[in-house]
């Protein structure tokens, strides 16, 4: 991180309140808690400490990116009832549980959490009411279309193919390969059909990143028509080599906005939590040179940079982040948390042969 980059949000003074709270996964974070452990055990216990109140939110996220959003959204609540919650956290915790209940449809709720977010940020509280109101108008359009009807006569499964065509030549992967499958189940279906659905299947599943799925329907295909199941074959290789070459092209535009670099600390998070460390620290250096960056995430920014580089071996420049992230949070013992990292790699160092 440019040291002026530091200076600038450090310039903007006063302690500002975090926006998301900094992620312990992976060992990053602070050493398991007494609640973690009676969780782990299956006792409900209430979060009592901040760092309890800092695992329940963990639990709550996790269990939001895999859309348990009532599970998530009990987590959230014990969260703030913490006695010995940092009140730095409640503004995180309020725009989760506004998204939590979103997700669940109780769109009141989450427009009543919008407007205690506004209490503590206000250009916070319009992003998180945008968001809200999105997240409305899909379920409402979601519960506007009625499930197809699913084909059954071998004219049905035709036009079930057509669609698929259709949505295919637009780019629309998912919903053509959901017409292609849907095809393939018509009882009525004529066999004569089944060869070119399944090339089709493959090729929306290659366009789609699923190469061994695709790979998969080359093979059935090649029981119908081996002369031309090397061709289909080699035309998956083309869409793989070509997604490949696309991975590679030059790195997307340096954020600019908050929303932006927000984007980039949520790729660096899960850089991070997939064990690409050199990945995620660019997206979070990335993120802390946006110009529009709001100084209440730096904070977070600056812990995962420290854990991002004690993981990658850089003790000096992990250290030096906790010193800065110090004059934000001097209650929170980030040192003690890298020094875990420092320890486990050196265990893991093999003993010499002298």
């Amino acid at each position: 991180m440019g040291n002026r980059a530091i200076a600038r949000l450090l310039g903007s003074g006063g302690t500002p309140p975090a926006v998301r709270m900094p992620s312990s996964k992976r060992g990053g974070g602070p050493r398991p808690t007494a609640q973690v452990q009676r969780q782990e055990e299956g006792e409900a216990a209430s979060p009592q400490t901040d760092e309890e109140a800092r695992a329940a939110f963990e639990q709550g996220r996790g269990a939001y990116e895999a859309g348990r959003y009532e599970e998530a959204l009990r987590h959230f609540e014990a969260a703030t009832q913490a006695p010995g919650l940092n009140p730095s956290r409640m503004p995180d915790l309020i725009w989760n549980m506004a998204l939590a209940r979103a997700r669940l449809g109780d769109i009141d709720g989450a427009m009543t959490e919008a407007m205690t977010c506004g209490q503590y940020n206000p250009a916070l509280a319009s992003q998180l009411i945008q968001q809200i109101e999105n997240m409305a108008a899909q379920q409402s359009g979601v519960q506007e279309q009625a499930p197809a009807a699913a084909p059954q006569t071998d004219e049905e499964a035709h036009a079930e193919f057509e669609q698929g065509r259709g949505a295919y030549e637009a780019g629309r992967y998912e919903e053509a390969l959901r017409h292609f499958e849907a095809a393939t189940q018509a009882p009525g279906l004529d066999p004569s059909r089944m060869p070119d659905l399944i090339w089709n299947m493959a090729q929306a599943r290659a366009r789609l990143g699923d190469i061994d799925g695709a790979m998969t329907e080359a093979m059935t295909y090649g029981q119908y028509n081996p002369a031309q199941a090397s061709q289909l074959i080699e035309q998956i290789e083309n869409v793989s080599a070509e997604r490949e070459r696309g991975q590679e092209q030059a790195p997307a535009a340096a954020p600019q906005t908050d929303e932006e670099a927000r984007a980039e600390f949520d790729q660096g998070r899960g850089a991070y939590d997939a064990g690409r460390y050199e990945e995620a620290l660019r997206h979070f250096e990335a993120a802390a040179q946006a110009p529009g960056l709001a100084p209440s995430r730096m904070p977070d920014l600056i812990w995962n940079l420290a854990h991002t580089k004690a993981r990658l071996g850089d003790r000096e420049n992990a250290l030096t982040e906790a010193m800065t992230y110090g004059q934000y949070r001097p209650n929170e013992a980030l040192t003690e948390s890298l020094q875990m990292i420092f320890n486990a790699s050196e265990a893991e160092v093999p003993p010499s042969a002298d």
